[in-house]
């Protein structure tokens, strides 16, 4: 499906990026209160952020077929708006009470302009992208494109069912699929897709 792979630095980066996610996801899995009474920075939404920046920093390099470059995509459009997600919370916690925050949290769920691009649908265009990317190496990757992809499908299901440490065990496998890649790329002295390994 696709010319190439990822190197080991590419891999690493994403590998790096899944790692201050989980971090992120770890705090706030910890609830409310916890992240509000971070101080004197957000320690949560600043890991999410540069965790998905990270992710995708230089994620153009990669190389992919015409599958991957939809998934890449979707994960830029992803991390943009994990950015925008970021501002909307950092917002939320330098707010004075907790109740300027319900207030302000109320009236951003009810603008669909606001809510569905940066709360709910389009933070998780990262991972869906991120998925649709890895995809195309399951040939060679094998079980750990599928273990990526697992991953994947337990931070949906935990965002979804709002079951923080569900979307923390999933970040993990994620974590892990990458890495078990990254261990392949690294153990290889010829390109795989003509060893076929």
């Amino acid at each position: 499906m696709v010319q190439g792979l990822p190197s080991t630095a590419q891999l690493s980066r994403l590998c790096a990026g899944m790692i201050v996610l989980t971090g992120g996801q770890t705090l706030l899995a910890q609830g409310h209160d916890f992240v509000m009474a971070q101080r004197p920075l957000d320690w949560v939404h600043w890991l999410l952020l540069l965790g998905a920046v990270t992710l995708t920093w230089r994620l153009t390099d990669i190389p992919v077929g015409w599958l991957g470059r939809l998934g890449r995509l979707a994960t830029i459009a992803g991390a943009t708006a994990f950015i925008g997600m970021s501002v909307i919370d950092f917002t939320l916690w330098a707010l004075p009470s907790e109740m300027a925050r319900q207030t302000f949290g109320s009236l951003i769920l009810h603008v669909p302009a606001i809510s569905l691009p940066f709360l709910s649908v389009g933070p998780s265009l990262l991972f869906v992208g991120l998925g649709v990317m890895v995809l195309e190496w399951v040939v060679v990757m094998r079980w750990r494109v599928w273990l990526v992809l697992f991953g994947i499908v337990l931070v949906g299901v935990g965002q979804f069912g709002n079951a923080r440490w569900l979307v923390v065990e999933g970040h993990l496998v994620t974590l892990a699929g990458l890495r078990a890649m990254w261990v392949l790329v690294r153990s290889q002295t010829t390109p795989l897709l003509q060893t076929g390994a």
